[in-house]
């Protein structure tokens, strides 16, 4: 499965891997569980070196991530889940780019490493196995004697993933770090997916909403902490398992041997806060632009969804990002993005043939 066919099913436009608890005579609701919505105390930043991201959070430990060899053109971004640098490639043409993953976790904490197929458990470990995205050079037009360009190939390895919990608080995090190619350049992107925590019930009883896996008389579910992971359909398993079919057992069984989950008193559930944009522009409203609010936008494939008030979910590649002056960014210098539960004005095509719109041209809310 490719990058975009993998985005694509996450997004939940596929019939879904069956790994739920089905046909049960108990429905349990996480609404009864405590409605603080708490970040803990996550936080991005370099470690001291201009080649370094270093991801942190109080009931984790820290993970640094730095380029092997290649330094980092500029500076570290990062805003809300995102993290993203530049490449400084020194007018060198590598094979590959390579980044090392350094651990230096709490007491309670474990981690589990995935890249393409391959799930492992790092146990007693501080360092994660080197991750590397090969480079393609190929002539720009074709022709031998032009200039060569960079392409990156990701080949068997997709993308770095990195889970990381808690035992005790039953906190678990879902980091992906790759590599991405946008507007001729290189960056290294550091995305938290969810933050979540694992919770417990009985076999027998399911959570309304969510899909959960069972593991002898449990079954385990993860419950959205963070505000913007809280949004309308949500379901973490059913999403990794679509992307990832099998995974999500063996991550669970984990889960299980670790005994990381807490039961339903002790979960606390995030609560979607949507900023819809507060302006109205005639001028849009006339071309037929309408409000809407992001759901989630994936920085390595550059693109994501979001709600438009009539509940319809609708595609958006940063290729349709324009400026207030109307005019389209993908050629710009920044790296493109959108924040989840951020307001934009999108101006959606619905295509013969397809389940949802696609945005001609977004705008995010001023």
């Amino acid at each position: 499965m490719n990058a975009m066919a993998a985005a694509m099913t996450a997004a939940g436009f596929t019939p879904p891997t069956d790994t739920a608890t089905k046909a049960t005579p108990k429905v349990i609701d996480v609404k009864k569980g405590k409605r603080r919505n708490r970040r803990r105390g996550r936080q991005f930043g370099t470690s001291g070196t201009p080649a370094t991201i270093q991801w942190s959070h109080d009931a984790i430990g820290n993970i640094q991530i730095a380029l092997r060899d290649l330094p980092f053109s500029g500076e570290i971004h990062q805003i809300g889940a995102n993290t993203w640098s530049k490449i400084d490639l020194r007018n060198k043409k590598p094979r590959k780019i390579e980044l090392e993953t350094l651990l230096n976790l709490n007491e309670d904490a474990e981690v589990i490493w995935a890249c393409g197929k391959k799930l492992v458990a790092i146990e007693n470990e501080t360092v994660v196995p080197d991750f590397f995205v090969n480079i393609d050079w190929k002539p720009a037009d074709g022709r031998r004697d032009s200039d060569e360009v960079p392409h990156l190939r990701h080949d068997d390895q997709e993308d770095f993933q990195l889970y990381v919990m808690n035992k005790k608080t039953g906190f678990f995090v879902h980091l992906d770090v790759t590599v991405s190619s946008r507007k001729g350049g290189f960056w290294v992107v550091v995305q938290e997916v969810l933050g979540a925590q694992v919770l417990w019930h009985p076999a027998d009883n399911t959570l309304e909403g969510y899909t959960s896996v069972v593991i002898g008389e449990r079954a385990y579910t993860l419950v959205p902490v963070y505000a913007e992971n809280a949004y309308p359909g949500n379901d973490p398993i059913a999403s990794i398992e679509r992307t990832y079919p099998g995974r999500t057992k063996e991550l669970m069984g984990h889960v299980a041997k670790w005994d990381v989950a807490v039961d339903l008193d002790h979960v606390e559930p995030g609560e979607w806060q949507p900023q819809w944009p507060t302006r109205e522009f005639p001028e849009l409203k006339a071309k037929g632009y309408e409000p809407a609010v992001v759901m989630w936008f994936n920085l390595t494939i550059g693109f994501g969804f979001v709600q438009l008030e009539d509940g319809r979910q609708c595609m958006a590649h940063f290729k349709s990002f324009e400026g207030w002056d109307g005019k389209k960014t993908a050629d710009g210098i920044d790296f493109p993005y959108l924040e989840a539960g951020k307001g934009c004005y999108v101006l959606p095509k619905q295509d013969p043939g397809k389940p949802n719109p696609r945005a001609v041209a977004l705008r995010k809310a001023p």
